[in-house]
């Protein structure tokens, strides 16, 4: 139980605070809880059953000085055999921080929270300062603590290292966006990974160019380049044309990082139009390219129909070939609104593939499901779903959720 007590702990200090806050500063700010109690439950890979209690917290404070306080997190149990997961009750903390933005030139951010640059992604035990009026066109934001790692049962760990962020960002201009940026984390004294990452994209009327890159200074090469631009023609019809390309590098300190990763790139052309209001289809065709000139083409196609003003159908099938073999895919999956607070949802998935192009066999796989929902009041609502799976590793595989959700 100890790996629960650090998560727990935060959370109950925090509703403790609010709690006791709330009655001096009742109608001067606003409190909102929403709470999801969930029932899970499945069979592993090896045919366990795996029964699942979780309970989510979303809770919220708005204070009247221009400070704000969000936290979410999680308690859960597993009532399985023990076999694969840990049967322990566990914790995890997703982010719970204050905001507080009454400064005229920053504004900042502090507790656990998700930090995002141009040079990588970030869960922080931290602070983060936003000089947002830094210069009329300017502005600067930095990041700096504890870089949370989150094993699969909890996100409890005592060798929490340290990580630094920081970017320059471009305001009041004809961009929308427009940054460099800088990441680093550490090892204890050594740097773990050192990235640099820039980010610009642009508006207009009838087209959005963008392009972003990330270059690790580590290992002197790019881990993303992506450069795409969108382009409408008229109001119904979108069109997109996209490069990506990785080259994924890990943690210096990562076990991950003595295994050889190959380059891989991609093209991609797609076109969305909307015949009615209520009929829409797309179209699309991706080039993948791979090490030692493997490759393989994917085309994909589908649409959405609106029969009725409570009734939605989705529909799309996927062909690939190359790298890895074959494959034919669809599905297809709606919502029915039988009244105002009762909707019924549907699907099925089938896929068909060969593992290796050269050999005749066709393996299958298949996923059928079914959800519905129910709003019991104005603030809460009770959903089910239930899912069938096959395919080559298991006949027969049920999975189920019930979730009961409620706002205060």
């Amino acid at each position: 139980m100890s790996h629960l007590r650090y998560p727990l702990r935060i959370i109950s200090l925090g509703i403790i605070f609010l709690a006791g806050f709330l009655p001096i500063a009742a109608g001067a700010a606003s409190f909102s809880l929403k709470s999801s109690s969930q029932f899970l439950w499945n069979n592993d890979w090896k045919g366990e059953g795996e029964p699942v209690v979780a309970e989510f917290l979303k809770f919220k404070y708005d204070g009247e000085s221009k400070m704000r306080f969000t936290g979410y997190g999680r308690v859960s149990k597993d009532f399985g055999t023990g076999t694969l997961r840990d049967t322990a009750t566990n914790g995890r903390l997703y982010y719970g921080y204050l905001d507080y933005w009454g400064l005229d030139i920053v504004s900042l951010r502090m507790g656990r929270q998700y930090a995002s640059y141009s040079a990588g992604r970030l869960i922080l035990d931290g602070l983060t300062a936003d000089f947002r009026n830094l210069l009329h066109y300017a502005g600067m934001s930095f990041s700096a603590g504890g870089d949370v790692q989150m094993p699969v049962n909890s996100d409890y760990s005592t060798d929490r290292k340290m990580a630094v962020a920081a970017s320059i960002y471009l305001r009041n201009t004809g961009l929308t966006e427009a940054d460099i940026s800088y990441l680093r984390k550490y090892d204890d004294k050594y740097t773990a990974r050192e990235t640099v990452g820039v980010n610009v994209a642009s508006s207009f009327r009838w087209a959005k160019p963008y392009a972003r890159a990330a270059y690790s200074n580590l290992t002197e090469s790019f881990d993303t380049i992506i450069a795409g631009l969108d382009i409408y023609p008229t109001a119904r019809l979108a069109l997109r044309g996209e490069y990506y390309q990785a080259y994924p590098t890990f943690d210096a300190n990562s076990i991950y990082s003595v295994f050889a990763v190959d380059r891989y790139s991609e093209y991609l052309l797609k076109a969305a139009y909307d015949v009615t209001a209520r009929l829409s289809g797309f179209a699309a065709y991706k080039r993948q390219s791979y090490e030692e000139n493997d490759t393989a083409d994917v085309i994909s196609m589908g649409g959405m129909y609106q029969p009725s003003d409570n009734v939605w159908v989705n529909v799309a099938l996927d062909n690939r070939q190359g790298r890895g073999g074959r494959l034919w895919g669809g599905q297809v999956y709606g919502d029915y609104d039988v009244s105002g607070d009762f909707k019924l949802s549907a699907g099925v998935q089938r896929d068909m593939y060969q593992r290796v192009e050269t050999v005749d066999t066709w393996a299958n796989a298949s996923r059928y499901w079914l959800g519905i929902k129910y709003r019991i009041s104005e603030s809460g609502h009770v959903t089910l779903r239930a899912e069938e799976n096959t395919n080559e590793n298991f006949n027969h595989r049920f999975v189920g959720r019930a979730t009961f959700d409620i706002g205060f």
